[in-house]
């Protein structure tokens, strides 16, 4: 993955393998991947509906299915509230070599498109490592 940079900061990922926070929207953008025993077979789309669970009155915006690493991904963006804040989420998911890749971002609402665009190109430079 390439390295976001500032204001993104690296922090620590909690049980992920990758996380970075945005100084000054608040912002989190969090890259995870789940391989052998933690792979599941499901479509990626309820892979991605997984990642917004967490979310209260969750609606999604958007979805829509593109390639990356030369496999099949799905981006979809939901809308709504975690503990009473007004966000929006967006999650990629990706299945390669009974691994599942997921990248999610939590972002204000109102946030303005350059947090979209890291997202993406960060998103953009996966490679695996296996």
């Amino acid at each position: 993955l390439e390295v976001l940079e500032s204001p993104w900061v690296s922090v620590d990922s909690g049980g992920a393998d990758f996380a970075w926070w945005h100084k000054e929207s608040g912002a989190t953008i969090y890259s995870d991947s789940n391989c052998e025993k933690g792979f599941s077979d499901s479509s990626l789309e309820r892979l991605a509906n997984a990642q917004s669970a967490a979310i209260d009155d969750a609606e999604q915006v958007s979805i829509r299915e593109h390639r990356l690493a030369d496999r099949d991904a799905l981006t979809a963006v939901y809308r709504g509230q975690v503990d009473g804040v007004s966000v929006q989420v967006t999650t990629t998911v990706m299945k390669k070599d009974r691994c599942i890749y997921d990248f999610v971002m939590v972002a204000p609402i109102e946030a303005d498109d350059t947090l979209d665009e890291d997202y993406q190109a960060l998103v953009a430079s996966f490679r695996d490592k296996r």
